[in-house]
């Protein structure tokens, strides 16, 4: 049955060998999918997410408007990270400590 498939498909390919171009990867199993999804307790997207907030606070303060600029706590919170991101075995608790700080 899969050889029959693959005939037809390659038949289909030689008909139209002058006009094929390639689009892409093809998945012909529903089961075999991309695993590049992360999971909400990933670190790393806490991480990211801190830069990214620090980087647009940075963009966007205008230092002839405001007297200060507003405090991140930059410094403790790689350093609470880091932590976290060293250790073996994470608990559960420990995900929210970090932002329960700051």
């Amino acid at each position: 049955m899969m050889n029959d498939a693959l005939a037809r498909f390659s038949g289909l390919i030689s008909e139209h060998k002058g006009h094929t171009t390639n689009k892409g990867r093809v998945l012909f199993d529903a089961t075999a999918c991309p695993q590049a999804i992360r999971y909400p307790t990933d670190l790393n997207l806490l991480s990211e997410a801190r830069l990214l907030t620090e980087h647009l606070i940075d963009t966007l303060y205008d230092p002839s408007l405001d007297s200060s600029k507003p405090r991140t706590y930059r410094k403790l919170a790689r350093k609470e990270y880091l932590h976290l991101a060293q250790k073996k075995i994470k608990q559960k608790k420990s995900y929210t400590r970090p932002l329960a700080n700051s």
